[in-house]
């Protein structure tokens, strides 16, 4: 879950560049929900605890060991670029077979 602040005050044009540069820049992330608000007015929050929840709940998810070595096996199998990322909290990575 990423929040983008600040975002009452760009306009439409500048809100595209950084959409841009972001999805650029931050590839690594196109799994995480982003939120663009604006805290002092308010706007953008609606969904934004739901997804702190969200997060919240699934980083201490209790999951078997051989339940979360199958799921970044078959991560690293579906897409070997992502495998490091999906893997990095809750288990090593696997290497892939030559």
């Amino acid at each position: 879950m990423v929040a983008v602040n600040k975002w009452d005050g760009i306009s439409e044009e500048r809100r595209n560049d950084i959409k841009r540069d972001i999805a650029r820049k931050l590839y690594f992330l196109d799994f995480a929900k982003f939120h663009y608000i604006s805290a002092l007015k308010e706007k953008g929050i609606d969904g934004l605890f739901a997804s702190i929840q969200a997060a919240y709940d699934a980083a201490f998810i209790n999951m078997p060991t051989p339940k979360i070595t199958a799921c970044c096996k078959a991560r690293w199998n579906a897409k070997p670029r992502r495998a490091p990322v999906w893997c990095a909290r809750k288990c090593a990575t696997p290497t892939k077979a030559a």
